[in-house]
């Protein structure tokens, strides 16, 4: 009944807006098709198709995310080094005092100055020395001051009491720098370095997480 209604609607329409009788029965069709259950039918299909290609993009997106996480990536530098030391003992091991020495030097001030930047930034640090050695005998030389580094660290200057070392002036590897033929009471060590936080993977020293510049002292 709904759909006699709606032909017959339309012709009451037409005849009343005196419309050309041969588009009638064009109007009267595409009322009958929206109508019947074909109509619904065939859209139906449409979006089950729709589902299709969507559920495939989806699992073609999936694999290749898999495919990219199973990749091997080439790991930092430093992170390569921290690799290859030895593993920690799986048994706690035992310390003695009498394996413990009083440092040569104490650091009684410090002070950092940290100059950030995009690509490499400076870490301008001055410490105050004090003689911790005790009584030399005589004509002994003042004993040697070692500062542990790192190789990602790039040392840029070493000044000592006001003075200004050249490259063989001091002794660097790649984790420590000893300093000899030091003055004799207080004095302040001067040292700049270079370094990039964003490569520093180890989480520790200073880096950069999320954006975010950090420091943590080395565990």
């Amino acid at each position: 009944m709904l759909l006699l209604r709606s032909s017959r609607s339309i012709f009451s329409i037409a005849r009343n807006n005196k419309l050309q009788l041969a588009a009638l029965p064009q109007l009267a069709r595409g009322v009958v098709a929206a109508s019947t259950p074909v109509g619904a039918f065939a859209g139906a299909a449409r979006l089950q198709q729709s589902e299709k290609r969507q559920e495939k993009r989806f699992t073609t997106r999936s694999a290749q995310m898999a495919a990219a996480a199973t990749e091997t990536e080439e790991l930092p530098e430093i992170q390569q080094e921290e690799h290859k030391q030895p593993p920690h003992p799986s048994t706690p091991q035992q310390k003695f005092r009498k394996d413990y020495a009083p440092p040569p030097y104490l650091v009684s001030n410090v002070h950092l100055n940290f100059d950030l930047r995009e690509d490499v930034s400076t870490v301008t640090s001055r410490l105050h020395m004090l003689p911790n050695y005790g009584q030399l005998a005589a004509g002994a030389a003042r004993p040697a001051l070692t500062l542990d580094g790192r190789k990602d660290v790039k040392l840029v200057s070493v000044t000592v009491a006001g003075k200004k070392l050249e490259a063989g002036e001091y002794e660097l590897t790649e984790k420590t720098l000893s300093l000899s033929g030091l003055p004799e009471g207080e004095f302040e060590i001067v040292i700049v370095t270079e370094l990039k936080p964003q490569d520093n993977t180890l989480l520790e020293g200073l880096y950069k997480s999320s954006g975010n510049y950090c420091t943590q002292p080395p565990g």
